[in-house]
């Protein structure tokens, strides 16, 4: 869940040390972005380094290359949570051409993403997307299978 910060110190509450925790940051005004994993045990204050924040953008389509009506990408966290998740929202809509373009991606953290049509899940479109500090990348266009009735 993403909060915004009063300043910045903050106290990472209840990791388990069996359960390491990836925390993403994203500062919107100067485009910086970054992450870290808790493990839990650490003895004093972590730094986080931010970096100038990734884009993809791209287009959704279906196996034959018509437009999706209603398609959105969502980030899969993975099982244990350390995949990167969207930044400040839980997906990004496609416009009315299925274009799409998501700023604030923390460089090198690996991405999986999912397209979504109307709530369902229509599978993951990429998988282990790795950005660097800065980059904007085309992904052109991404297809799946349209989802039956």
């Amino acid at each position: 869940m993403w909060q915004p910060l009063e300043g910045a110190s903050f106290t990472v509450r209840n990791v388990d040390p069996l359960k390491p925790r990836r925390v993403q940051f994203l500062h919107r005004e100067r485009k910086l972005a970054g992450s870290v994993t808790v493990q839990g045990d650490e003895a004093g204050p972590i730094n986080v380094k931010l970096e100038p924040w990734a884009t993809i953008k791209g287009r959704i389509v279906d196996s034959v290359g018509d437009l999706l009506q209603n398609a959105s990408l969502t980030s899969d966290e993975g099982d244990k949570g350390q995949l990167g998740a969207m930044p400040g929202q839980y997906d990004f809509a496609a416009d009315a051409e299925g274009r799409f373009k998501i700023e604030g991606l923390a460089p090198s953290l690996p991405y999986n993403l999912r397209v979504m049509v109307s709530g369902r899940s229509l599978g993951t479109a990429v998988k282990d997307l790795q950005l660097s500090p800065g980059e904007t990348k085309d992904l052109g266009e991404l297809s799946v299978e349209r989802p039956s009735n």
